[in-house]
């Protein structure tokens, strides 16, 4: 082989090693920007800010000291709705009801409402996918100082304790993603406390966290403030939460109801 014909099949070589390498380059390009593509359809879920403020307002916290302030979801690492007291999951859902006239208030020695059993049995089932056990009438003897919830026949009906503490969590969603079939949604959470005067409520005081420990602000009602106000303030402080939230089939349509809230670091 002359010195013409070496160079034209070392030149070949090379020309094919760079069409090679070339190809491999532009392939794994392809398939990198295919998957990146794709995780972002599959993972980023777009829902109207009426359906985000419906799920959230799902995620059990009530104004309780006795419950919620020592012992709340926020506070721990994860919670699944079976592991929440079935009163607080009631009484989540009797707030989005109407309550109803009821006679026997045996003589108007406790604070009573009642609401349609039809009605509650259906909420409690589409928010949180549970079901309650019938309970007879109490006595009066029966009721004590402590809010109970009692579902009875016709109608279900709540004791209210007098000595009850007003409380809040604001949340701010940040993010919110498609894992399975259920609906993810992450948020920043802070937490609020009644600033008492007189026994009367004059604003809130607000923590970072849920028991109430660290105060970053206080606020009265007649400031010119907003929930999205403090959390833009405050984004930095607050928690951060992932809340699950599962599909259910009811009347053929899919709803979701909440499963879990678990604390991030």
């Amino acid at each position: 082989m002359n010195t013409i014909d070496k160079t034209k099949t070392f030149l070949m070589i090379v020309l094919t090693a760079v069409i090679i390498v070339f190809a491999t380059t532009l392939f794994f390009t392809y398939k990198t920007k295919s998957f990146i593509n794709k995780k972002v359809k599959t993972d980023e879920l777009v829902i109207t800010e009426t359906t985000k403020n419906y799920l959230i307002n799902l995620v059990p916290f009530l104004g309780d000291s006795e419950v919620f302030y020592d012992d709340n979801i926020f506070s721990k690492k994860k919670t699944l709705v079976s592991e929440v007291d079935n009163n607080i999951l009631y009484e989540m859902a009797l707030n989005t009801l109407n309550s109803i006239p009821d006679d026997e208030d045996l003589e108007g020695n406790y604070s009573w409402m009642c609401y349609e059993r039809d009605l509650f049995d259906s909420k409690i089932k589409e928010m949180y996918n549970i079901s309650s056990n019938t309970v007879s009438r109490p006595t009066l003897s029966e009721l004590g100082d402590a809010k109970k919830i009692y579902p009875m026949e016709n109608k279900v009906c709540i004791t209210h304790n007098s000595n009850q503490n007003p409380g809040n969590v604001i949340s701010s969603i940040y993010k919110t993603k498609k894992e399975n079939k259920n609906i993810v949604i992450y948020t920043y959470s802070l937490f609020e406390d009644c600033i008492k005067e007189n026994s009367a409520c004059d604003g809130w005081n607000v923590y970072s966290d849920s028991k109430l420990n660290n105060k970053i602000d206080e606020y009265l009602f007649d400031e010119d403030i907003s929930d999205d106000d403090i959390i833009n303030k405050h984004y930095e402080e607050a928690g951060r939460y992932k809340h699950t939230f599962k599909p259910i089939e009811i009347d053929g349509k899919t709803k979701y109801y909440w499963y879990s809230t678990e604390k991030l670091e």
